[in-house]
C-alpha cells in the first residue's frame, strides 16, 4: 500500500474533488443553486430520533458542501437569477 493512501486527509481530499467533479459534470450552476435552496428547509423537520438526526444531518452537511462548492456570492446571484 502506498503511504499517501494511509492518509485519511488525503483520502477525503481526493473524495471531495471527485465530488465536486461529478456535480460539475452533471448539474448546471443553476440547478446546484436550486438543490441549495430545496434542502434549505431541512433542518425543520429534525426530531429527537438519532435515526432522523443522522439523516438530518447528512442532508445538511450535502447541502454545505454544495454551497462551498458555487459560493455563497454565486448561490445568491443564481437563486435571484432563476427566481428563487
Amino acid at each position: 500500500m502506498h503511504a499517501k493512501n494511509d492518509n485519511p486527509k488525503r483520502r477525503e481530499a481526493a473524495d471531495r474533488r471527485r465530488f465536486d467533479s461529478a456535480i460539475r459534470d452533471h448539474l448546471s450552476p443553476e440547478a446546484v443553486a436550486a438543490v441549495i435552496a430545496l434542502l434549505q428547509p431541512a433542518s425543520n423537520y429534525r426530531k429527537d430520533d438519532p435515526d432522523n438526526r443522522r439523516a438530518i444531518d447528512q442532508v445538511d452537511r450535502f447541502r454545505e458542501m454544495l454551497l462551498e462548492l458555487i459560493g455563497v456570492a454565486e448561490f445568491n446571484t443564481l437563486i435571484e437569477e432563476i427566481g428563487m
